[in-house]
């Protein structure tokens, strides 16, 4: 990834929604589980929504539970598979028929300031892998527990992958690893075939994957649509996704993948993405393939 030479700045757009937004209770219905040692309730679980303001059941799956950088619950995400949009709804309002036990946790992302792409992505890796339930040592859960640590974290990633010429996002992350009690590994891949089942299989565990890579000079427009339920307006879909093999290099990038599920038959992630404040769901299939300049790209997870 260049450094320093190029910025990606923010790109945060709220433009009208296309139809009006529901406000209002939802009643969700548990039509199956998915599950692991981390959680009861986890991304992909199959769904029926009932809106209070609507007419029959929408059949949907629950991504996860959206959560602060201090912890504090939010919002519930669900994919209404005939719409393709995601709905980001206050807990307040989601009342599931059955109790569901400890869900699948998503950090909220934070928007970046200037071209801070990658410190953010290394802080919000190591706070995803916190909140989904990955404790390991004292110093691990005081750097992400309280807000000096969240704090001193960012600050010292922004020193030191951007001040430092010798420093690289390999060698911050091992740091990090041997600090918190992990063993973090950066991997490649000749085919996009290979790092897409990579991903899905890391993330439909609840491991984070930080990736790495080169985009190239226009965003692509996601298919799927991401809803504030509460509020009257929609979010911007745009993504910066990998660069295809011939495209110009206009840059670097860094994201986090933090939960997988199939959606019509195809792979998905939900990913954390500094460039917004919400959640993001990208078509791994599609964004990583063939096409995909994959020398490029690297990928990191830590256990």
């Amino acid at each position: 990834m260049t450094k320093v030479l190029v910025f990606l700045w923010a790109f945060i757009a709220v433009v009208p929604a296309s139809a009006t937004v529901e406000t209002g209770p939802i009643s969700v219905q548990i039509e199956s589980k998915i599950s692991s040692p981390l959680y009861d309730f986890g991304a992909g679980s199959q769904v029926k929504l009932s809106f209070a303001d609507r007419v029959g059941e929408t059949d949907a799956l629950f991504l996860g539970q959206m959560m602060e950088q201090d912890g504090t619950v939010t919002d519930d995400l669900f994919l209404d598979l005939q719409k393709t949009r995601v709905y980001l709804v206050d807990t307040d309002h989601v009342h599931f028929d059955a109790p569901v036990g400890r869900m699948q946790t998503i950090l909220k992302p934070m928007n970046q300031w200037g071209g801070s792409c990658a410190a953010y992505a290394i802080t919000h890796f190591w706070k995803q892998l916190y909140r989904v339930g990955f404790h390991v040592n004292p110093a691990f859960t005081e750097t992400c527990d309280t807000e000096e640590g969240r704090t001193h974290l960012l600050e010292e990633t922004i020193d030191r992958y951007y001040l430092d010429a010798r420093v690289t996002m390999n060698s911050i992350m091992n740091s990090y690893g041997k600090r918190f009690g992990f063993r973090c590994h950066r991997t490649t891949f000749q085919t996009g075939a290979e790092a897409s089942d990579f991903v899905f299989r890391e993330a439909s565990a609840a491991n984070p994957v930080l990736i790495e890579f080169d985009i190239g000079p226009n965003m692509v427009t996601s298919t799927y649509e991401v809803v504030d339920y509460e509020k009257p307006e929609t979010i911007d879909s745009r993504l910066w996704v990998p660069r295809q093999v011939g495209s110009r290099n206009s840059g670097g990038h860094a994201i986090v993948v933090v939960a997988g599920f199939k959606a019509m038959g195809r792979k998905k992630a939900v990913v954390l993405d500094s460039d917004w404040d919400e959640p993001r769901i990208w078509d791994i299939e599609k964004y990583i393939s063939a096409k995909t300049a994959m020398k490029t790209m690297g990928f990191y997870t830590c256990e």
